[in-house]
């Protein structure tokens, strides 16, 4: 796999490049399948304690609960279920 990739505008004319030098592309976003930037920090317990979730997540579909910590969707359901969550758009 090459680490270019051409960008194209909607009517499919080239505009730009994008090189990665090497890296992976990122994982699926959880709740909407976009690619994502973030991963869940919420904390685990028993086994896995002082882990994280890790699910990837995109800015959009992540909870944001606090300085540089963000909740997958279930997550933030799960730890706050009174506040109004709306569910990503389906792609």
């Amino acid at each position: 796999m090459s680490p270019c990739r051409v960008i194209t505008d909607s009517s499919g004319h080239a505009v730009g490049w994008v090189c990665s030098r090497g890296r992976q592309a990122s994982k699926p976003c959880v709740g909407c399948g976009r690619p994502s930037d973030l991963l869940c920090d919420y904390p685990l317990h028993g086994e896995k304690n002082g882990k994280t979730c890790d699910k990837p997540i995109c800015r959009r579909c992540a909870k944001h609960v606090g300085h540089n910590r963000d909740f997958c969707p279930a997550h933030a359901r799960m730890t706050a279920p009174e506040l109004p969550w709306r569910e990503p758009p389906k792609l």
